[in-house]
């Protein structure tokens, strides 16, 4: 059992907030920060926001926002076919990938709590880049459509709203 599974929400921390539990534990990850979101305080939102803007390695530096958009659908069957082993990239070991109402729920939340959805990930790729070009990765998702409407609108609202992107 990882750690991941034994936290609760009504005792986890914000560091128990990780894009290893996002990729294994999609809804378990949506009820932590769902309570998280609850602390009203503004260290705490501040810590919150830190979180979810973290870029961590496994993900190729992308905030959770954008580790999302790497696990919402089901991984192409050319990257299956070519026999990675759990756990050799990001999103290997949910390759079914995070259904499409659960993953407009963590979005919203994630937003909700200071996500950034115009943080670049390692490659100097957007969110936006990352879901319209899924050719140019070897191991995007497929049946995500909506979604990738979803998070092109909401992307290019925040743009004209001249919010500026996370540094």
């Amino acid at each position: 059992m990882t750690n991941e599974t034994s936290v609760t929400p009504f005792s986890a921390t914000i560091a128990d907030l990780t894009t290893c539990l996002l990729e294994r534990e999609p809804s378990r990850y949506l009820e932590v920060l769902e309570h998280l979101s609850k602390d009203q305080d503004p260290e705490h939102k501040r810590g919150l926001k830190g979180k979810l803007n973290e870029k961590p390695y496994n993900t190729w530096y992308s905030n959770h926002v954008f580790s999302l958009s790497r696990l919402v659908g089901k991984m192409n069957q050319g990257a299956i076919d070519e026999g990675y082993e759990v756990g050799d990239y990001y999103g290997s070991s949910n390759q079914g990938g995070i259904p499409r109402d659960l993953g407009f729920s963590l979005l919203q939340m994630m937003l909700n709590c200071g996500g950034d959805i115009m943080a670049k990930d390692y490659y100097n790729n957007s969110i936006i880049d990352y879901l319209s070009h899924p050719e140019q990765n070897k191991f995007h998702r497929t049946d995500n459509e909506e979604f990738k409407r979803v998070v092109e609108g909401i992307y290019y609202a925040s743009a004209e709203e001249g919010i500026p992107p996370e540094h």
